[in-house]
C-alpha cells in the first residue's frame, strides 16, 4: 500500500517589502521559520503529508504550527 516515504524540511524567510518602519503602531519584521515533516505516497497515486513548524526569529506570532495535506492524482 505505501509506495514511498519522503522526509521534508523547509526554511522560510518572510520579509515585508514595504511598510517596515513607517510609524504604524504594528511594525512588520522579517520572520524566519523552519518546518519539518513527512509525505507518504500511497499506490503511486496519492500523497499524504504532515508537518510541524516553529519560528526561529522574533517576534514570534505563534509558538508552533501544524500542517496536513492530501493530494490525489487522477
Amino acid at each position: 500500500m505505501v509506495t514511498g516515504i519522503i522526509p521534508t524540511v523547509e526554511l522560510h524567510a518572510n520579509t515585508p517589502t514595504n511598510h517596515q518602519d513607517d510609524g504604524a503602531p504594528v511594525k512588520l519584521n522579517t520572520i524566519v521559520d523552519v518546518t519539518g515533516g513527512i509525505h507518504v505516497e500511497i499506490h503511486h497515486i496519492a500523497l499524504f503529508g504532515v508537518a510541524i513548524g516553529t519560528p526561529l526569529t522574533g517576534p514570534k506570532p505563534y509558538s508552533t504550527e501544524a500542517v496536513a495535506s492530501f493530494n490525489l492524482r487522477f
